[in-house]
């Protein structure tokens, strides 16, 4: 979720806010012994394959004739 916030901000602040967010969890749940590393890994696993499948719904919605409008 965080790679979806700091690409979808524009402001500096909230975009390294984003990117921090993910190596200061898995810091705390080593520092607090409550997980192990695999729930880590098993976390950024779940997180890639929802950001892919959501990549893949936007193409397969955009269709190949149509264009996302950028400004």
């Amino acid at each position: 979720m965080s790679v979806v916030v700091a690409v979808a901000s524009r402001r500096p602040t909230i975009m390294a806010i984003a990117a921090l967010y993910p190596i200061v969890t898995i810091v705390v749940i080593f520092s607090t012994a409550n997980h192990y590393l695999l729930d880590a890994a098993v976390g950024v696993a779940v997180a890639t394959f929802a950001l892919y499948g959501g990549f893949l719904l936007q193409r397969r919605r955009e269709g190949p004739g149509r264009r996302r409008i950028t400004k």
